[in-house]
C-alpha cells in the first residue's frame, strides 16, 4: 500500500466531488465496471492473487426467491481503453441460489478441498460452490452445488447472517444467525462441530482474529462487541458495547489482518466507524468521522495494520490510513479517550449508495458493489 500517499479522485464511472485533484499516477488510477441485472450486495474478491480466471463473485439482492450468485474474472486490456486500469470485468459463470446471499466468501489459498475452486455464503444454509471451467465451444463456466449445511437437528433452521472461513484451518468456517447463535462447521464431515449462544439478541456479523483458528469476535443487535475462544466456550469478553441507554445494533465487523488487537465496527444508521483496541476495553480507540451519511460497509486492507476502506449511503468510498491520525490535516481532535480521524487518504463518490465492498488479496483493488453494478477502483 506504498503507493496510499495522498488523496486522489478517480474518472470514469466515479465521479469525484473533491477539490481537483493532481495528475494521476499510472499506477494509482483507474476503475473497472460491470453493469448487473440485478441489486447488489454479497461481494467477495478472490484470495488467489491471479488475475486469470474468476476473481469476483457478487450476490443479488431481491425479495422473489430467484437471486443469482455471479462470477467475474478479470481480463488484462489496454490501459489506455480503461482509464489507467488495464484490467475488464466479464461474466465467468451463473448460479441460482434462492434467498439472498448475506455474505459470499472464496476459500482461503491452500484451502484444502482440492484443486478445484470453492465458494461459501450464507442465506438459509451455509452453502458451497465448486467453480466449473468452460465447456468446449462455451466461452463462460460456471458454478456447481458443492454442499449445503444446516442443522438437522432443528426442523427450521433461522437464517445465517454472515459467516468467516477460517484461513489458517480452512477446514473450518463460522457463522452467525439471527437466532442469536454462532456455529463453528467441519468442511470434511459436513458437520456443526459445536454452537454457542453468543448475543442476548440476533448476531449480525463475526471474523476471526488474525493469526488465529481459536479465537474470533462478534457484534449483534445487542450493541455489543464479543470476543469468543473455541476452547473455552464457557464465557466470552465484552469488548464493547453501545453507550446509549437503549441499545443501538452494531451492524457489521472487521478484524484487522496484521494486528489481532485491533477490530472496525459502526452502529445501525450511523455515519461513524469505530476502531476498537480489545487491550482497552469498554471504548471506541478511534472514531472516523468522514462519511456524511449511513455507513454500510467496512473492511480491513489484507496484510495491513493502518488501512481500511469503507463504503455508505452517501455513494461514498473512502480509504483509510490511521498512520495519518497525528498529523494537522487529518482533523485529530481528542474527545474523551477516543481520538477523531476526519480525513480520508482516498475518496470516491459513485452514484448510488454502497452496499458492500471488498479488497484484492494483493491489496491494489477495492471491489465495490453499489446498485446494478460491481466497480473495480484501483488504489
Amino acid at each position: 500500500m506504498s503507493d496510499l500517499t495522498h488523496r486522489k479522485s478517480l474518472s470514469g464511472a466515479f465521479a469525484s466531488t473533491l477539490k481537483p485533484p493532481p495528475p494521476p499516477h499510472p499506477s494509482t488510477h483507474g476503475t473497472c465496471h460491470h453493469p448487473t441485472p440485478f441489486q447488489t450486495y454479497a461481494l467477495s474478491w478472490s484470495a488467489h492473487p491471479s488475475l486469470h480466471g474468476p476473481s469476483i463473485a457478487v450476490g443479488s439482492t431481491t425479495e422473489a426467491f430467484d437471486n443469482k450468485l455471479r462470477l467475474l474474472s478479470t481480463v488484462e486490456v489496454n490501459k489506455e481503453e480503461r482509464g489507467g486500469a488495464g484490467v475488464n470485468l466479464v461474466v465467468h459463470g451463473e448460479i441460482e441460489v434462492g434467498y439472498p446471499l448475506t455474505k459470499c466468501m472464496w476459500q482461503p489459498v491452500d484451502g484444502g478441498l482440492g484443486s478445484v475452486e470453492v465458494l461459501a455464503g450464507t442465506s438459509d444454509a451455509l452453502r458451497l460452490w465448486e467453480v466449473c471451467e468452460a465447456e468446449p465451444g462455451n466461452k463462460k463456466g460456471g458454478l456447481k452445488s458443492k454442499a449445503v449445511l444446516y442443522n438437522k437437528k432443528i426442523e427450521h433452521a433461522a437464517p445465517l447472517t454472515s459467516m468467516d472461513w477460517c484461513t489458517l484451518n480452512p477446514t473450518n468456517i463460522i457463522t452467525s444467525s439471527v437466532d442469536t447463535t454462532c456455529t463453528l462447521w467441519d468442511l470434511n464431515t459436513g458437520q456443526a462441530k459445536t454452537q454457542l449462544i453468543a448475543h442476548d439478541k440476533e448476531v449480525f456479523d463475526l471474523q476471526y482474529v488474525a493469526e488465529s483458528t481459536d479465537v474470533f469476535a462478534s457484534v449483534g443487535a445487542d450493541g455489543s462487541v464479543r470476543m469468543f475462544d473455541l476452547r473455552a466456550l464457557d464465557h466470552s469478553t465484552i469488548i464493547y458495547e453501545s453507550p446509549s441507554p437503549t441499545p443501538t445494533p452494531l451492524l457489521r465487523l472487521s478484524a484487522c489482518t496484521r494486528d489481532a488487537n485491533l477490530l472496525a465496527t459502526f452502529h445501525l444508521d450511523s455515519p461513524t466507524i469505530h476502531i476498537l483496541d480489545i487491550r482497552s476495553p469498554g471504548a471506541s480507540a478511534i472514531d472516523l468521522t468522514a462519511h456524511d451519511s449511513i455507513v454500510n460497509c467496512v473492511q480491513w486492507a489484507p496484510g495491513s495494520r493502518n488501512v481500511l476502506a469503507s463504503g455508505g449511503e452517501d455513494g461514498q468510498v473512502l480509504v483509510w490510513d490511521l498512520k495519518t491520525l497525528g498529523s494537522a490535516a487529518a482533523g485529530e481532535k481528542e474527545r474523551d479517550s477516543t481520538r477523531v480521524l476526519r480525513e480520508p487518504l482516498l475518496s470516491w463518490t459513485g452514484e448510488g449508495e454502497v452496499n458492500n465492498l471488498g479488497w484484492s488479496a494483493a491489496g491494489e483493488w477495492v471491489g465495490v458493489a453499489w446498485g446494478k453494478c460491481v466497480q473495480g477502483l484501483k488504489v
